[in-house]
């Protein structure tokens, strides 16, 4: 990230894409200044168990979840659900059934999410889908 950010051409606000691909879980952290203050990522991307991380006193943040289908695909090609700290927010998610083509991108967005100091997001596909789960990006504010 930080050899993006340092370019001369990048500009505060411009957005930034990660691909992850492949089976497992992945972990992504991101702080600005003050890393014991900031929350930590973590993608699930096959249904594994997860510690629960949430307690009465955790902080409130808006997740909003950024989907967008690269591929030529039909509706209920990519089927998949998809679960916030081990809670299923969308079930039978299907972007292009979302946006109505490919190429569109969709936001998702979800208040009141408890985060002390790891978001789990967890992306389960459907059984017999020819195409995995897909994220976009994510986006976290404090309420």
């Amino acid at each position: 990230v930080n050899e993006i950010t340092s370019h001369p051409d990048w500009k505060p606000g411009n957005a930034l894409t990660f691909l992850i691909s492949g089976k497992g879980v992945r972990t992504a952290v991101s702080h600005e200044k003050h890393a014991d203050q900031s929350p930590r990522l973590s993608l699930v991307l096959e249904d594994l168990p997860t510690a629960a991380t949430t307690k009465a006193a955790d902080p409130l943040y808006t997740v909003r979840l950024y989907f967008a289908e690269p591929d030529e695909i039909a509706p209920g090609d990519r089927v998949f659900d998809v679960a916030l700290q081990d809670n299923t927010v969308l079930r039978d998610f299907d972007i292009v059934k979302q946006t109505g083509q490919p190429l569109q991108t969709v936001v998702k967005q979800f208040q009141h999410i408890p985060i002390q100091d790891e978001l789990t997001i967890s992306l389960t596909a459907h059984p017999n889908q020819a195409e995995h789960p897909l994220l976009n990006g994510v986006e976290l504010i404090s309420e």
